[in-house]
């Protein structure tokens, strides 16, 4: 029965998502991140779903990476935004993570394995802001 209902109401979030029409848009608590497949959100299925885009996540984290290796130097500085974009969908991501774990909506192996990746995109992050103020430095 609940797993109709959960179904009812995810296909109800699908066809107003593509209606335009996202009660999520139109909440005033709510913050919506530059990118609009993540969402700040009371909804535990929008948190689930911004959680399920840490492949997303780190698959550009990982293009970040290697366009840093091919790019000319004087390129860098413009790459300081889409580092912070991806901290802060990052962050949003954790914060959706801790939020579902305190409510038991997740297990903990599932908390911790995602927690992770988390960790490890950061600190990918970080040695991506280290690289990229190294070479502004010198310039």
């Amino acid at each position: 029965m609940l797993k109709k209902l959960l179904y009812s109401i995810f296909i109800c979030f699908l066809i107003s998502s593509f209606v335009g029409c996202s009660s999520s848009v139109s909440n005033s608590n709510n913050d919506v991140n530059n990118n609009d497949t993540l969402i700040r959100s009371d909804n535990d299925i929008e948190r689930m779903e911004n959680i399920n885009q840490i492949d997303t996540l780190k698959n550009e984290i990982k293009k970040l990476k290697n366009k840093l290796d091919v790019i000319d130097k004087k390129e860098y500085s413009a790459l300081e935004n889409d580092v912070k974009d991806l901290e802060d969908r990052l962050d949003l991501i954790d914060d959706d993570l801790e939020i579902l774990y305190d409510k038991d909506a997740i297990t903990r192996d599932v908390y911790s394995k995602k927690e992770k990746q988390i960790s490890y995109m950061e600190d990918t992050l970080e040695n991506i802001k280290d690289k990229i103020e190294k070479y502004i430095d010198i310039d």
